[in-house]
């Protein structure tokens, strides 16, 4: 997903400039759905994450609670 945003931020702002009424309404849409959905936020965060940092500095671990929502911790080691 962030490979779609980043590719239609920037097709977007070759075509029609990074001051248009159509880059800002780009930004105004992305910003959206990253504020909206948390599995969009999460994912871009995490993609940024394993970009610009050691993959072996974050652990990932599954715990299933009593009841059916999945709970996931994350954390980071410093290395």
């Amino acid at each position: 997903m962030f490979l779609y945003s980043d590719q239609t931020h920037k097709k977007v702002k070759d075509n029609y400039g990074k001051a248009s009424d159509e880059f800002e309404a780009i930004k105004k849409i992305f910003h959206g759905v990253y504020d909206r959905y948390f599995g969009y936020a999460f994912c871009y965060r995490l993609r940024n994450h394993l970009t610009h940092a050691r993959l072996d500095s974050l652990r990932a671990s599954w715990q299933q609670a009593a009841k059916p929502s999945p709970l996931v911790y994350l954390s980071r080691r410093v290395v």
